[in-house]
């Protein structure tokens, strides 16, 4: 069985951090991109075969909002899994 390829994105560079180091100690996972902000996650995605994105809401240069946005323009094959994490408890951005 093939690893399960992610990439990280979150401007918190400590959580980040604890995130990568979790996951690369995991068998069947490999972590195969980090971004602080929303136009390096974009690049990544691009560059590498993901398949799962963690992705932080709130970060620079390009929310994670509008990295979704960007992602539909993607082929459907291109697009990673997206799981949502941040810490903002705002009633509205969980909605949305």
């Amino acid at each position: 069985m093939s690893s399960i390829r992610i990439v990280l994105a979150d401007d918190n560079d400590e959580l980040r951090a604890y995130m990568s180091q979790y996951f690369q100690k995991q068998q069947d996972i490999s972590v195969v991109g980090e971004a602080a902000n929303g136009l390096d996650v974009l690049k990544i995605i691009k560059e590498k075969q993901a398949d799962v994105l963690l992705l932080d809401i709130i970060m620079p240069s390009l929310d994670g909002f509008g990295v979704l946005t960007q992602l539909q323009h993607l082929p459907a094959e291109k697009r990673p899994h997206v799981i949502a994490v941040t810490a903002l408890g705002r009633d509205d951005f969980i909605r949305r």
